[in-house]
């Protein structure tokens, strides 16, 4: 996981790759069992790529508190590719030339955001309201995860 912290000339940012199969947050669920209210998540992989995304982070960050400044916030999540994009045979590992870059497909972009949104809070920015600008895209990738930019924005 390669990391990059800056500061300097009223810029600072946070860089970092998340590997692993970006997941999305999904819908939440709420019922009550034995009088007490229980939410749930409708995706259960999303806890755990949560947490790689706030590994990430928190090595990124190095020891640093989360900002209370206004963040831009730049993600690109690179999707695995199916096997239709490969040939076969002694082509197998060979990508097809009409192979495409980007993933119109599941999951949606929106939902990935919001799960990586979250997973930052508390250790890149204090709470995700500071985030002022997403920039997101969703592509397919030899390597899988995300790559996460976050840029403080001068109040």
């Amino acid at each position: 996981m390669a990391s990059n912290y800056a500061r300097g000339r009223g810029l600072e940012y946070v860089a970092f790759f998340a590997p692993g199969k970006p997941e999305t947050k999904g819908s939440t669920k709420a019922f009550v069992v034995a009088g007490r209210a229980r939410i749930t998540n409708d995706n259960p992989r999303a806890k755990s790529w949560a947490a790689v995304v706030s590994h990430a982070a928190q090595l990124a960050m190095g020891g640093r508190g989360p900002t209370r400044s206004p963040v831009r916030l730049a993600v690109a999540f690179f999707m695995p590719r199916p096997a239709s994009h490969y040939g076969t045979g002694k082509k197998a590992a060979t990508l097809k030339p009409g192979a495409p870059e980007v993933c119109p497909k599941r999951p949606d972009l929106d939902k990935l955001a919001r799960c990586a949104l979250d997973a930052l809070t508390g250790i890149v920015y204090a709470d995700d309201c500071q985030v002022v600008e997403i920039s997101t895209r969703k592509v397919y990738g030899e390597r899988v995860g995300a790559d996460v930019a976050v840029t403080w924005v001068e109040p």
